[in-house]
């Protein structure tokens, strides 16, 4: 005989059983920013975590602006040295970089960090900097963010006006050697195009870290119920975006 179907509530307490996962987090730059002060994790993250039940969350790489483009990695691995300069400093936290690694930090009771990375813009188009990123931790990267770089073009936050163009030559590159090395693809930001582009130049799984479902907020930064059913096919996995980004200014949180 066949077991039971789990209640609802008997798959919230086993998908919870080893604490939330973050999937996104902008924690590096706060980090790196922060940088003349010790303790940051333990003192601005670490009982908001707790009191969340927290028990993976991705750190998530990202470059502000008025970085780019002649600072991109120099602060790209500013930010991954204050992520282990504070891990070191605060032994509730641990950096894991397998699926084995994030298990036994949940047995320890320390929350793992993962170190992902928004927009390649820190890798230019050198393909070996993706090796130096691995060897530091990367696991998860999302080529852009909501604008154009070597690899391919973002999403906007409106119904249409991202490029019509898919993935560089650069960037087909770029994912396939992700699948190869095993990081893992994030397709948070990029646009309708490099989306397809992805799925097409990869076979694994892939992820879609934080976004919100694009038939009830109709901008390029959400996703369809067709890329829904991609990801899904694929065996990939989509975090909610807890901050509700709305075409209707009275309906949004940003």
């Amino acid at each position: 005989m066949d077991p039971a179907p789990e209640s609802t509530e008997e798959r919230i307490t086993r998908l919870h059983g080893q604490g939330i996962v973050d999937l996104h987090l902008d924690l590096p730059m706060f980090l790196y920013e922060n940088r003349d002060r010790k303790n940051v994790l333990a003192s601005d993250f670490l009982p908001e975590f707790e009191a969340g039940d927290i028990g993976t969350a991705a750190a998530g790489i990202y470059i502000e602006d008025q970085y780019l483009p002649d600072k991109a990695l120099e602060i790209a691995l500013g930010q991954v040295a204050r992520i282990y300069v504070e891990v070191e400093r605060c032994d509730r936290f641990t950096i894991c970089r397998s699926y084995a690694e994030i298990k036994n930090a949940r047995e320890q009771g320390k929350i793992g960090l993962l170190i992902t990375m928004e927009g390649a813009e820190p890798l230019g188009t050198d393909l070996n900097l993706l090796y130096i990123f691995y060897e530091l931790g990367l696991r998860v990267i999302g080529l852009t963010h909501a604008r154009s770089n070597a690899a391919g073009s973002g999403g906007v936050f409106a119904p249409t006006g991202s490029s019509p163009k898919g993935l560089t030559a650069f960037g087909c590159e770029l994912v396939r050697e992700c699948e190869r090395v095993g990081v893992i693809l994030d397709l948070a930001h990029i646009n309708p195009a490099g989306f397809d582009d992805i799925l097409e130049n990869t076979t694994r799984p892939v992820i879609v870290s934080h976004t919100n479902a694009r038939k009830y907020y109709d901008i390029e930064r959400n996703i369809s119920d067709e890329q829904i059913k991609m990801v899904g096919t694929r065996g990939g996995v989509i975090g909610i975006n807890s901050v509700l980004v709305s075409p209707k200014k009275e309906d949004s949180t940003l």
